[in-house]
């Protein structure tokens, strides 16, 4: 095309303009997420609560619409979909427990009753002895016994009961005195100081796992921002920045693959 002047180049400029402008990038290939998504189980139920909950996080941490330059952004949301299912930890089999329980009660309920049977009977077998060697006694025995000898028992007795209403008091008081001292904890014993952050470690439970990366996941696309101490163990290279590389990082950890130093 040969141009005469400017009155032609100005249009073929325009146009080259409008033409870039109206480039669209491709969208991102979203294949891997939903797969990873299928691939949660349909009954959690039999799943901890814990680990079922680190997979709920990851799929609602999937952002959708963003373009091909954020691929390798996409590609980390479906391997967290990925870890967090492979993570899945089944509830404990309560089935032993219980038939512990119930053989522990049958044990329990034979030995009571029979401890019972027993104590009933020898209750009886004394009782009835009692009635018998009672009832052998002779009216001749009750009547031999004077008025005086009955008067002086009647004050030797009253005389020689001690004083036991202050000894009973004294030992009250004193016992309650050191139950209630003993009773109170030790607030000296009590810990000053919080346990220092394990690096990787963002919801400080103590463990690093695919909760953390589902958590730097949703800062890094602005779902759930994290706090300033969050960040701080979020920024696994020490870059000052909170992105894909750290999340890259803590999944090689988790997956045993690069420790995190």
């Amino acid at each position: 095309m040969t141009y005469h002047g400017q009155e032609d180049i100005d249009p073929a400029s325009e146009a080259l303009t409008a033409a870039v402008e109206g480039l669209k990038l491709k969208a991102a290939d979203y294949t891997a997420v939903d797969k990873a998504i299928a691939a949660v189980p349909k009954d959690t139920s039999v799943y901890t609560d814990e680990s079922v909950k680190a997979v709920t996080d990851a799929v609602n941490a999937v952002v959708r619409d963003l373009d091909i330059t954020k691929q390798s952004e996409v590609n980390a949301m479906a391997k967290a979909i990925n870890d967090a299912v492979a993570a899945l930890e089944k509830k404990p089999d309560d089935s032993s427990s219980k038939t512990d329980d119930d053989s522990s009660s049958k044990t329990d309920d034979s030995s009571s009753s029979k401890t019972d049977d027993d104590s009933s009977s020898k209750t009886d077998d004394s009782s009835s002895k009692t009635d018998d060697s009672s009832s052998s006694k002779t009216d001749d025995d009750s009547s031999s016994k004077t008025d005086d000898d009955s008067s002086s028992k009647t004050d030797d007795d009253s005389s020689s009961k001690p004083d036991d209403s202050s000894s009973k008091t004294d030992d009250d008081s004193s016992s309650k005195t050191d139950d209630d001292s003993s009773s109170k904890p030790d607030d000296s014993s009590k810990p000053d100081d919080k346990p220092a952050r394990t690096k990787g470690d963002i919801d400080n439970n103590g463990k690093v796992n695919v909760t953390d990366i589902v958590k730097i996941a949703a800062h890094v696309k602005g779902v759930k921002p994290l706090s300033e101490e969050e960040r701080a163990e979020a920024d696994l290279n020490g870059d000052g920045k909170v992105n894909v590389t750290d999340i890259s990082l803590l999944a090689a950890h988790v997956k045993g693959i690069k420790p995190l130093k």
